[in-house]
């Protein structure tokens, strides 16, 4: 799939596209890419996921708001860098998230704080830890 988006995009080869990826927000081009190329018509462009992961999570932080609590959302970097698109109040760059990294964002009264974005301090404790 993403040697095929990255050919479209007239990259020579994914791993192309990914560096470029690394100095330029690509994101939503590459996600129409996958889209415009998905002959099942299954696939989501940017919007589409950014739409879908907001509606989900202000109708589950709405629900748990009722009782008080956190919620944990785990999710890949393109569906988080999406979400975060569309909550922030400033314009939002998209930025590779490493696995297994935390991104805190608060919600209430109706309103997105994004708290952190990225953060490898726990993967970093973790390795730590095992040596």
């Amino acid at each position: 799939m993403w040697t095929d988006a990255a050919l479209y995009l007239h990259y020579i080869s994914a791993e192309a596209l990914f560096a470029d990826m690394q100095k330029a927000d690509k994101l939503p081009e590459v996600l129409a890419a996958v889209k415009a190329l998905d002959t099942l018509k299954m696939a989501e462009d940017f919007n589409d996921v950014a739409t879908r992961m907001k509606g989900w999570v202000v109708k589950t932080a709405d629900a748990v708001a009722a009782e008080g609590g956190n919620i944990l959302v785990v999710s890949h970097g393109i569906a988080i860098n999406a979400l975060l698109s569309v909550i922030a109040t400033d314009p939002f760059v998209h930025k590779p998230l490493g696995n297994a990294s935390v991104t805190k964002v608060e919600y209430e009264n109706g309103k997105f704080s994004i708290r952190s974005v990225g953060d490898m301090q726990y993967v970093e404790a973790g390795l730590k830890s095992g040596e």
